[in-house]
């Protein structure tokens, strides 16, 4: 499939140099037809293949060493492709037939359809096979986290486990065409994946300001740069349409909303934690600088409980004299061997949080 495509892209230059040889070179302005933001909302799925090839990540060798190479030259490599091709069509064609021909492609490459189809065929062919591996896939890993409905993991061992991810994509693919305009499609697409983008550049610039020792990326990136690409992502989504984008991210929020309560229960960590453990480490630093007085004194008490019910007045006492000024620490001190001994320590920790809400 890279094959046709790389192709059809040498045929178009060489065609185009054919066809501009001898003539004077002149690149046409935009006839304002079409506004930029709109172009750019059509013209933007385009070159969202990068993330489809993340999404198939669990099938490398070396994660860690591939999706940052790879990720960076599939986006280099396109950059420059899509920035080729318009320059090549601008020197084959007048603007006419750029403008009214959907195939003016073909009329320009040397020997035509032939070679210029084929390779049409392999970028769409190429495209959906991608979504298609990598959305179940997706769908699959969220199942198995406990945050999208379990029937979407089937632990099988085959090729069938990915079965009721690839029925859910579908049908969120056949309700897209039934749109009907291609154009409106894909104007629809460019919210989602602007928000998918933004996201994991928010998410990105958030882990480097957390300082969370998980967060261990190949390629470092400065965090206000992450943060700029997010913020990019949404200014574009409201230049684009205010009210589509607008909608994306209410329906996004929502779905946020529904997940992170399934979340609650998922044992891998979460990223505000993080932020909010480096957030007490700098406060206690600057604290640290500043001297202490009577005038901002204040008690931080330490309550060892051996049954946080028993002993409430212990620590209602301990409530009282911090006033809602200090903090409280509530500790079940239990003697024996951590090793060796049956602790519930969640179911502890679960009481004392009870007793303490009640």
């Amino acid at each position: 499939l890279m094959g046709f495509v790389a192709l059809s892209l040498i045929v178009l230059a060489i065609g185009a140099f054919v066809r501009s040889s001898g003539s004077e070179v002149v690149l046409h302005p935009p006839t304002g037809e079409v506004g930029f933001w709109v172009g750019f909302a059509v013209f933007f799925p385009a070159v969202t293949g990068v993330m489809a090839g993340l999404g198939l990540s669990g099938d490398l060798r070396d994660p860690g060493r591939s999706i940052p190479v790879g990720s960076i030259a599939a986006v280099g490599t396109g950059f420059l492709v899509y920035l080729l091709i318009p320059i090549l069509l601008s020197l084959g064609g007048d603007p006419s037939e750029l403008r009214d021909d959907p195939l003016v492609w073909s009329k320009i490459a040397v020997f035509g359809p032939w070679l210029v189809l084929p390779g049409l065929w392999s970028a769409i062919f190429s495209s959906a096979v991608g979504s298609i591996l990598a959305a179940p896939r997706t769908l699959q890993a969220l199942a198995q986290d406990g945050i999208a409905p379990r029937f979407l993991w089937r632990p099988t061992g085959d090729s069938r486990e990915l079965l009721p991810g690839m029925a859910v994509s579908l049908a969120i693919a056949v309700g897209a065409v039934f749109l009907g305009n291609l154009n409106a499609v894909a104007a629809v697409v460019s919210m989602f994946f602007l928000t998918v983008y933004g996201t994991v550049n928010l998410v990105a610039a958030f882990e480097v300001l957390s300082g969370d020792p998980s967060w261990r990326p190949k390629i470092s990136v400065p965090w206000p740069i992450a943060l700029a690409g997010g913020v990019g992502c949404m200014v574009v989504m409201v230049l684009i349409s205010p009210i589509a984008g607008l909608l994306a991210l209410v329906a996004e929020f929502s779905l946020w909303m529904y997940l992170s309560r399934r979340a609650q229960k998922a044992r891998w960590g979460d990223a505000r934690r993080g932020l909010y453990e480096a957030l007490i480490r700098w406060a206690l630093i600057r604290l640290n600088e500043r001297p202490m007085s009577a005038r901002n004194w204040r008690p931080h008490i330490l309550a060892f409980v051996v049954d946080p019910l028993k002993e409430l007045d212990l620590i209602r006492f301990g409530n009282w004299f911090s006033q809602d000024r200090g903090v409280v620490t509530v500790c079940n001190l239990v003697v024996g061997d951590l090793m060796n001994d049956e602790l519930d320590i969640a179911g502890r920790r679960n009481r004392i949080k009870e007793v303490i809400d009640a």
